[in-house]
């Protein structure tokens, strides 16, 4: 369910500069899962979706689906949706202030959704397996998978400036 340092090093290096650099094409986005107004905003940027590339960006991060599959003998079919997220540091509270609990498909054990952390945050990704509560620290290079019809959710960053993930719905 986690591989520690998924990449070798150098490409997981190539995979953070890209999308910390100032030409990656990051997008404004105030609808974040369980928050329709500000101050809750995130930024994204769509890599693929239904199979269909939509960023110059893909060829940077496709790579991770097969170090996944060597790394789990795990083969994907199709890719459903490859989307990088963006949050930014907030904490007018001291509460921890989480996304709304959500499955990424309703009903269908034939997906997986993977989270690829691109840097080393807090900000936890919270999963919901039955009656187990799991919590994933977001840790450079790190790779979580489960099945997308689990709930999870996302937790903003407190104490970072950012947390930045990957999120790869495939079929199985």
């Amino acid at each position: 369910m986690i591989i520690n340092n998924l990449l070798p090093k150098s490409f997981a290096d190539k995979v953070y500069n890209n999308l910390n650099s100032s030409h990656f094409p990051w997008y404004y986005n105030d609808n974040v899962i369980g928050f329709d107004k500000e101050p809750w905003f995130q930024f994204t940027h769509l890599f693929c979706e239904e199979n269909n590339i939509l960023s110059d960006g893909y060829n940077i991060i496709m790579p991770i689906l097969y170090f996944f599959e060597k790394e789990t003998d795990i083969t994907f079919k199709n890719i459903k949706r490859i989307k990088a997220n963006l949050t930014t540091q907030y904490n007018l509270t001291k509460e921890q202030i989480k996304s709304l609990e959500h499955a990424d498909v309703d009903d269908d054990d034939k997906y997986l959704s993977l989270i690829y952390y691109v840097n080393s945050s807090d900000g936890n990704t919270i999963i919901y397996d039955n009656k187990n509560i799991i919590e994933v620290e977001p840790e450079f290079n790190k790779l979580v998978y489960f099945n997308s019809n689990l709930k999870h959710c996302g937790v903003f960053p407190a104490k970072n400036k950012q947390r930045i993930v990957i999120n790869f719905i495939i079929e199985k």
